[in-house]
């Protein structure tokens, strides 16, 4: 929480998404000139970093870029090139270029299929509100993981 506290005022962008979890952030862009935005946001981050005495790990940043606009377009962050890549992965999630979920939808679903040994003994437990407690904290969790990315969803 206190990690929250410390990033709360962190800029914003109304062009830019920003998607965080604990220490993760993740900016997606959809926008005719998606670059020139990146790289101002980034440039207005680093000044924040600094500020708060924070530091990007740039080997952990990528660039997945949907579209076949500008594929020589460079960003830089802190001085370091950002890599571009065809596929991402962001909290475990795979995210690709065409950002279709079947990847998340079968990883997801192999998921669930290796929790019915643990469904089927469940089963056994005579308590309805156990019953319900038990899929609230091991199923529902593995169901609804991704699904905020299913808003990025062309």
């Amino acid at each position: 929480i206190l990690y929250n506290v410390y990033i709360s005022d962190a800029p914003l962008n109304n062009d830019a998404r920003q998607w965080g979890f604990a220490d993760d952030l993740a900016i997606s862009i959809v926008h005719r000139e998606a670059d020139v935005i990146l790289r101002n946001y980034l440039y207005i981050l680093m000044q924040w970093f600094q500020i708060k005495k924070l530091k990007l790990n740039t080997d952990k940043c990528v660039i997945l870029e949907t579209s076949a606009r500008n594929p020589n377009v460079q960003i830089y962050a802190d001085g370091t090139e950002i890599k571009k890549v065809t596929q991402a992965k962001y909290l475990g999630v795979e995210i690709g270029k065409k950002l279709n979920y079947t990847n998340v939808i079968q990883n997801t679903s192999e998921k669930i299929r290796r929790m019915t040994p643990l469904a089927r003994r469940l089963s056994r437990i005579k308590s309805q509100t156990v019953k319900i407690q038990m899929y609230k904290s091991y199923f529902q969790p593995v169901a609804e993981y991704a699904a905020p990315l299913l808003t990025l969803a062309p």
